[in-house]
């Protein structure tokens, strides 16, 4: 609800599911789900229309991996056997360059378990 201290308001509300796209724990899906609204009922109460809305996409880039540790990992698939085509695959990248820093750990745990296989 929006209103204006001469007496006029208006109010508006939007609902929707949990987002559980991405990789989210159950509240982050919460969370996101409510920031987005947020967003769009206070842009609908207002009026407002966005030139450009990359629907919060640029906020959750984040920082890709070292060039040490791509090597790291190539390293690693080479060594294990591992396939590099489906590690792309499950990790969503076209190149090792693109993983998302805060997966590396979870990269080199899944080489090590296959190497422990070996």
């Amino acid at each position: 609800m929006i209103s204006h201290r001469d007496g006029h308001s208006a109010e508006n509300s939007l609902s929707a599911g949990a987002d559980h796209g991405g990789e989210k724990n159950a509240i982050q899906a919460i969370g996101s789900t409510l920031t987005y609204l947020q967003r769009m009922t206070l842009k609908a109460a207002l009026g407002l229309a966005a030139a450009e809305d990359d629907d919060g996409k640029a906020a959750g880039a984040g920082q890709t991996i070292t060039r040490q540790q791509v090597r790291e990992l190539l390293g690693l698939i080479e060594e294990v056997g591992a396939e590099r085509e489906a590690l792309l695959r499950f990790f969503k990248i076209k190149a090792f360059a693109e993983l998302p820093a805060r997966r590396f750990r979870q990269a080199l745990v899944m080489l090590n378990a296959r190497k422990g296989r070996a």
